[in-house]
């Protein structure tokens, strides 16, 4: 399934009547995230959406360097738990948020691809 893009969510969340900011960091997640935050150290987000490269080390990488700036109360939403052969991406999302106490998650994997949702307790 092809990501559909800033200009199809900002749409989507128009149509249910959001009205705050939004950020968008798209392009090579181990790159611009880092310099992301290198050059905005003190920004925390209510939502976080990975959908990284699909491989373990890279989605490792995506939650180490976005969970530390998800406020208390924000929810992290991490794609793909039950895909086919990468199966790993589940065990991913248990090592850094699901047997994490500082979170709260759910699992829906009975449709498409599996998506895994955390929200920060503490």
């Amino acid at each position: 399934m092809n990501n559909p893009g800033p200009k199809f969510v900002s749409r989507e969340l128009k149509k249910i009547g959001y009205k705050g900011n939004i950020t968008y960091i798209n392009g090579d997640s181990h790159k611009l995230i880092p310099k992301y935050f290198k050059d905005n150290p003190n920004e925390f987000f209510d939502i976080i959406t990975v959908d990284g490269d699909h491989s373990a080390d890279g989605a490792s990488l995506d939650l180490r360097d976005v969970l530390p700036h998800l406020k208390i109360g924000g929810v992290v939403i991490f794609d793909d738990i039950c895909q086919r052969n990468m199966e790993y991406l589940r065990k991913v999302w248990k090592k850094y948020v699901s047997d994490n106490s500082r979170y709260r998650c759910w699992e829906y994997d009975d449709l498409g691809l599996g998506i895994a949702v955390g929200i920060r307790q503490y």
